[in-house]
């Protein structure tokens, strides 16, 4: 009589320590799991660094005295480098860049008509390209250079750059975050934009 009172108690004492240990058990491969999803992505970042692509426009050192100066209103010390006479772009990263897309677009959308724009399939680590964009139009005007790229292995980055005059004055390269992966077409389109207003403003009335 006494043991079959016990029997409930004590199979609702084993159930509880089996689901304790389900519990636990859950548990412990889910911190399992997360670690190694950790290793995954570590080693992924570590191979991705490693064919990393960075593109930017090729630089000269500019002259010390206009640096030191400040004339064109920065200190900035580098300015395009412009052989033959047309802006050069490079790949300064450490793997290959494909499907290459470039943009400039005038601070001041009214200065100028001109939105030059290319296109590149790919660029090796270390590759010049020799770019349709005259010299001339980049000089005394400012630029907002855009251009985005992908790695081997699919990720999309993008390197920002205002060139002054010639003068390289700011640049940022970082991941094509989804805030700015429209950020080319955005740029293409605002470019007609410009170019149609600029239209009317100078037509005969």
């Amino acid at each position: 009589m006494l043991v079959n009172c016990a029997l409930p108690l004590v199979n609702a004492i084993v159930q509880c320590l089996l689901l304790g240990v389900v519990v636990w058990y859950a548990f412990e491969t889910r911190k399992i799991r997360k670690v190694s999803q950790r290793q995954v992505e570590a080693s992924q970042e570590q191979v991705e660094a490693a064919q990393k692509p960075c593109l930017a426009f090729s630089t000269a050192p500019r002259p010390f005295q206009d640096a030191v100066l400040e004339m064109e209103g920065t200190n900035a010390a580098m300015m395009l480098r412009c052989p033959e006479g047309q802006a050069e772009v490079e790949n300064v990263g450490s793997g290959p860049a494909v499907n290459v897309r470039y943009n400039l677009t005038p601070t001041n959308p009214a200065s100028t008509l001109a939105r030059p724009s290319g296109y590149l399939i790919g660029m090796r680590p270390g590759e010049k390209f020799l770019t349709p964009i005259p010299r001339g139009i980049l000089q005394g005007n400012e630029w907002k250079f855009l251009v985005t790229y992908e790695s081997l292995s699919g990720r999309r980055y993008q390197t920002r750059i205002i060139v002054n005059n010639l003068i390289l004055t700011e640049i940022e390269f970082g991941p094509l975050s989804g805030s700015y992966s429209n950020s080319m077409r955005e740029l293409m389109k605002n470019g007609i934009s410009d170019r149609l207003a600029c239209v009317i403003e100078n037509s005969p009335h």
